[in-house]
């Protein structure tokens, strides 16, 4: 795992140090010190495995020997600091070429940044050490080095902080290391990007990333040497101390390394955990350990098992909530009807708008409806913001205030420019909400752009902060653009949840041809995308990336004047040297003159009359955010007059703001939601398709690609040396084969071998010195002389360029999306409604199934006893029916007024009304229940046993099964011997009947088997049993759901329940109140974990419910252990 170490130090005459010793103990060389006279000969030392001298741009690179002799005889005093060394660990995940590449880079953005000469030397592990422990020492002069080899004033990094003030240059020293550290992170990490590698490093300390843990020292080679040779190594104790202190933290409280993971990541896998405990555990047995504890954490959730081809996907509970609480803010928004505007005003905003396409009439129209959330999509250069203008002024019309925002400054200079809103960044605004400034109200509207580069934490911050104020937000991106860099995928969730205006028509492209590339990159036809371009010359691909740098400049540098333009890269570094590159092009041309030196935050730099410039940080006092371009009208020392892009006239002082630097070139991040005349792009192999597209649809007017082919090629492609027959690998004992010795532009050479290269090269005519490619065919089978068969490698010669394109697009066509907890959401229970909606309906078909056997049984039943009447008018798969009871004559009995008999209809025309005789001996009344028909009325006395089915109860109607929400008549008190009217009923007894009949439902899993209503047979045995196959059903369904969700989850699951059981699809709501039966009943407390009991008729709940049969007691369990968010 790469780990990131980088610190600096002086070299000094106090401590009895010299600059020529250090250089030469550091190179492997023989110097000597011509001050001293003293001469230091390392050249057996070994480990040194590149030793070389880098310089400011434009600077002759010294020889050592003199280079350090002058920094010797620079300084007059006895304690002078000679050298400035900075120390890095390299990723030993590279290959030695990257590590080298890696380290000299590194040296030379010292150098530019400081004006310095810089000696860079990789060592290699020691050989009793760490096998890992690559690094790179890098001695720096501690002056400036001027284009003469002389050396001149100290170097900005050396001065103090009293003399920089005096001078006038913004700072401390501690902040420029923290800027190297944070060059040295970006250099690193793409590196490691560019070798396919998912390791990463980070600049920030614990305490910057929010995370709990206490750092270590570093331990280096020399004290790794000190402890083998039996000195005394103190910081190897400290450290060894450190390193316990953290695997103790990390053992107390392992939400340390998830939430340090979840920081960029919202779903991740058992070895991103792995990789990240790895940084800090070198045990092997603690490390297993730790691992096996982090795994087991009650905060962990798996979001998808392993497969087979993928591994398991993990998230936590605190992203799970955050990305949830998100979703259901943006939700709520949605529904609140608060900020809609009238139609004639909507109308007249759009009819004078003038030419606005349909898909832009419909965002706008979308956008300005009541709904506290909107959101619209809209491919690059569609006009989201020119619609967000028309929108504006109809909101204001209607007497809102709408502000703006976005995730960068240049976003939200670019929706100001194009909209007419004031904006300003995400973190400006939250920082004054949190100093209780600009707070939101309910009259204001909140413009968001680029809502897809915004992570889910900030977004749901976003989002709560409008609903707590009632004001309504908007939210425009494009979610094939670029992703957040923050955990989660906030903009596709929202937009999953809660839907969007879609805008595709592209009107930024004045060519019908360039825009419809556009179209194929943003479908992610990366390959039909950059051929458009190629075969108009927009392509264009050199030996090198240094060359397709220089050629890139070439080409901004002739279209000067030909409208604006910006230069696009992925990495810091090559935005730097671009805008070198491009510098040097102008003072060729002689464009730039009277330049003037002006100290940066990122090092000294000299800027002229006409130069472009970019603002790195948001200042409301001087009106600028990060990203702002402008163009330099005047420089003097410490002094710029700009004008920026939009026209106005900024003064900078280095004394007061010094985040500036050269803009010709911009990270494509800074770019997304810019528009021009003309951009350039530096292809290299860290980007994806996201970062094409954004890259490649900047433009109004045209748009060229530069790559080098060193970055799209491997080894089989370069300047054909030598090709030929040889024993295999020139080793004489092997048999004859063929081989192809390829040079790329580095030097190095390599050598392919196959047979059939012979005839390869032969077909293609390559000549020694042609730059070509070898493209593997795979094989084909061959017969050899004795007859036998054999398999053979096929090759193809192809042009360099060409295997370069293929590749490219390979590359660039490269999808990457960011996961989020929302895309597992349904197929892990975190989205309780939808899940337990097709969960129950499962559920509902599998019972529904079994009470078809039951009726075709009881039908059978009724049939052999002569009743076929009694047969229920109601179908489990249909709607429920009511049937006239028949009129049997029975001892009159007093009846209740009709206000008494009739139960109140909290949902009037729901139910079909009664409209059949009444019978004299007895009160009917409509009794609603769930599932079930309320329990026949009995006249015995508790503990009694109950008379026989049709002795007391003769001519009674049917009870049979019913859908939800059935009205259905039932018996009351009355109608019994001895009964008072409107006195409660007790259930009927038997077995059979307190089995199937269905009760209020107490959780998820009762809630399915409640289609089975209360059944009253001829038959009881007979129909126990059928009762008993309904509670083997239930089980089955209950087994099926894999466990209820738990917490948050199961309270919504119990919800779905209440609201799928009680509303039917196509028919209206029905109420879920209690049947009036002696039975314990429980009432359903929405959004609670536990479902409270009321108080019972009579004592006899209890033996009835242990009478109830298993299913339904299981039920019971299952239910409870949902609503408490357990496993079942």
């Amino acid at each position: 795992m790469a780990i990131y170490h980088l610190n600096t130090h002086t070299i000094g005459r106090a401590a009895g140090h010299s600059a020529v010793a250090a250089a030469a103990y550091r190179s492997a060389s023989s110097l000597v010190d011509e001050r001293t006279g003293e001469a230091f000969d390392f050249t057996r030392k070994g480990g040194v495995l590149s030793a070389e001298i880098v310089a400011p741009a434009g600077v002759p690179v010294p020889e050592r020997a003199a280079l350090w002799n002058a920094a010797e005889a620079a300084e007059k005093r006895k304690d002078a600091r000679v050298a400035r060394e900075w120390r890095a660990a390299l990723p030993h995940e590279l290959d030695e070429a990257g590590r080298r590449e890696l380290a000299t880079r590194m040296g030379q953005a010292i150098a530019d940044r400081y004006g310095v000469a810089v000696d860079v030397c990789i060592h290699a592990p020691d050989r009793e050490g760490d096998d890992r422990n690559f690094h790179v020492h890098m001695l720096a002069t501690t002056r400036t080095i001027g284009a003469d080899g002389t050396l001149g004033a100290k170097a900005v990094i050396e001065l103090a902080n009293k003399d920089r003030q005096k001078a006038g240059i913004p700072g401390t020293s501690q902040g420029d290391i923290t800027d190297i550290r944070r060059e040295w992170a970006g250099l690193a990490n793409e590196a490691l990007e560019r070798a396919g590698i998912s390791a990463r490093i980070d600049h920030r300390s614990y305490a910057d990333q929010g995370v709990e843990l206490t750092p270590t020292r570093h331990i280096g080679s020399d004290a790794v040497a000190m402890e083998r040779r039996g000195l005394d190594a103190d910081r190897i104790d400290i450290h060894n101390a450190d390193r316990q202190e953290q695997a103790r933290q990390i053992a107390e409280r392992p939400e340390i390394i998830l939430d340090k993971i979840t920081a960029t990541q919202a779903v991740f896998t058992r070895r991103d955990i792995a990789a990240e405990l790895n940084r800090y555990i070198d045990d092997a047995g603690q490390f297993q350990g730790l691992l096996a504890k982090l795994e087991n954490s009650p905060l962990l959730v798996e979001m998808e098992p392993a497969n087979g081809r993928d591994p398991a996907k993990f998230s936590t509970r605190e992203m799970i909530d955050t990305e949830r609480g998100m979703v259901e803010s943006a939700q709520r928004l949605a529904r609140t009807g608060r900020h809609g505007v009238s139609g004639p005003i909507t109308n007249a905003a759009i009819d004078g708008a003038g030419t606005l396409s349909a898909e832009q009439q419909n965002a706008i129209r979308h956008v300005l409806n009541p709904g506290s959330l909107a959101v619209v999509i809209g491919d690059a250069g569609t006009g989201k913001s020119f619609s967000m203008k028309i929108a504006r002024e109809a909101w204001q019309a209607q007497g809102f205030n709408v502000r703006g925002a976005a995730l960068a400054g240049k976003a939200a200079d670019e929706l100001q420019a194009g909209s007419g809103i004031e904006s300003r960044t995400l973190a400006s605004l939250e920082f004054a909400w949190k100093n209780g400034k600009d707070k939101l109200t309910s009259r204001d509207v909140l413009v968001i752009d680029e809502a897809g580069m915004i992570g889910s934490r900030q977004l749901g911050r976003v989002l709560k902060a409008a609903e707590q104020a009632g004001a309504k937000v908007v939210l425009l991106g494009d979610d094939k653009q670029l992703a957040a860099i923050e955990a989660g995928a906030a903009f596709r969730g929202v937009v999953q949840h809660v839907g969007a205006a879609e805008i595709t028509e592209v009107r930024r492209q004045k060519e019908a041809w360039a825009r419809a590339a556009g179209q194929e990159l943003a479908r992610g036809s990366v390959a039909d995308g950059l051929a458009a371009y190629a075969e108009r010359g927009h392509v264009q691909i050199h030996g090198s990336r240094e060359a397709a740098r220089d050629a890139l400049a070439a080409s901004y540098v002739g279209d000067k004047g030909k409208g604006s333009q910006i230069i696009l890269a992925h990495s810091n570094a090559d935005v730097q040297a671009l805008n070198q590159a491009v510098r040097d092009a102008r003072k060729e041309r002689g464009e730039l003159a009277g330049s003037a030196r002006f100290v940066t935050e990122r090092g000294g730099r000299e800027f002229a009359a006409g130069d472009r410039i970019v603002f790195l940080k948001n200042d409301r006092d001087l009106g600028v955010k990060n990203g702002t371009l402008g163009t330099v009208e005047r420089a003097e020392d410490g002094s710029l007059a700009v004008r920026l892009d939009s026209g106005e006239a900024r003064q900078v002082q280095a004394s007061q703001y010094a985040a500036v630097d050269h803009g010709y070139a911009v990270t494509i991040h800074k770019a997304q939601g810019v528009t021009v005349d003309r951009a350039y792009l530096l292809a290299t192999p860290g980007m994806d398709r996201s970062l094409a597209y954004v890259g490649m649809t900047r433009h109004r007017e045209a748009a060229t690609l530069f790559a080098g082919a060193d970055d799209f090629t491997d080894r089989r492609a370069g300047r054909l040396v030598d090709h030929g027959a040889a024993p295999y690998e020139n080793k004489p004992e092997n048999r004859q084969s063929y081989f192809a010795t390829l040079e790329n532009d580095k030097g190095e050479r390599h050598t392919i071998w196959g047979v059939d290269l012979e005839r390869a090269i032969a077909v293609s005519g390559a000549q020694r010195g042609d730059r070509i490619g070898l493209e593997h065919g795979g094989s084909e089978t061959v017969r050899l002389p004795d007859g036998a068969t054999a398999e053979r490698n096929t090759w193809h010669v192809r042009g360099a360029a060409d295997l370069a394109a293929g590749k490219l697009a390979r590359v660039l066509g490269r999808e990457r999306p960011k996961e989020s907890t929302l895309d597992f959401a349904d197929r892990r229970g975190f989205d309780g409604e939808n899940v337990m909606r097709r969960w129950l309906e499962r559920g509902r078909a599998k019972v529904a199934e079994l009470a078809g056997k039951m009726q075709r049984a009881m039908r059978r039943s009724l049939e052999r006893h002569g009743r076929p009447d009694l047969m229920p008018a109601t179908d489990i798969a249909g709607t429920p029916t009511v049937q006239r009871p028949q009129q049997i004559e029975q001892p009159a009995a007093p009846q209740r007024p009709p206000a008494e008999r009739q139960a109140p209809d909290p949902w009037p025309g729901s139910a079909p009304a009664w409209s059949g005789p009444r019978r004299p001996a007895a009160a009917w009344r409509w009794t609603w229940r769930r599932h079930s028909l309320p329990s026949p009325r009995s006249s015995r006395r508790p503990g009694k046993t109950p008379a026989p089915f049709g002795r007391d109860h003769a001519g009674r109607p049917a009870a049979g099964l019913c859908g939800p929400g059935a009205a259905v008549p039932g018996q009351g008190r009355a109608g019994a011997p001895g009964g008072r009217p409107g006195q409660r009923a007790r259930p009927q007894a038997g077995r059979d009947v307190r089995q199937a009949r269905g009760r209020p439902v107490q959780g998820a899993g009762r809630e399915a088997a409640g289609g089975l209503c209360g059944l009253h047979r001829p038959q009881p045995e007979r129909l126990a049993r059928a009762a008993g196959r309904a509670a083997r059903a239930h089980r089955a369904v209950q087994r099926h759901a894999e466990g209820a969700p738990g917490g948050r989850a199961g309270q919504d699951a119990a919800r779905a329940c209440r609201q799928l059981c009680t509303r039917p699809e196509g028919d209206r709501a029905q109420p879920a109140a209690a049947a009036r039966t002696g039975t314990r009943q429980r009432r359903f407390e929405p959004m609670t974990r536990r479902f409270q009991p009321t108080r019972s008729t009579h004592h006899e709940h209890r033996t009835d419910e242990r009478r109830a049969g298993p299913g339904l007691r299981q039920a019971d369990r299952a239910g409870a252990a949902a609503a408490r968010g357990e496993r079942p």
